[in-house]
């Protein structure tokens, strides 16, 4: 598995690696129901290719308190 966000941050670098733009992560973010990149734990690329989402609790927010609207 590949992280492609941690702590609200995505990782362009793993993306890159993965052929993934940042658009084709946010749409995918939407598409289980997340607004916001910021709002993501973690964001792992599975070896199936499918993207798990983890979310933090409680509506924290990573990357020092700021979110960044997925769009």
């Amino acid at each position: 598995p590949v992280v492609l966000i941690r702590n609200g941050i995505p990782l362009k670098q793993n993306l890159r690696r993965n052929l993934l733009t940042l658009d084709e992560l946010e749409s995918q973010l939407r598409a289980n129901g997340i607004e916001e990149v910021g709002n993501v734990k973690k964001a792992t690329l599975e070896p199936d290719g499918e993207i798990s989402v983890i979310p933090f609790d409680d509506g924290k927010v990573g990357h020092g308190g700021k979110s960044r609207p997925v769009t």
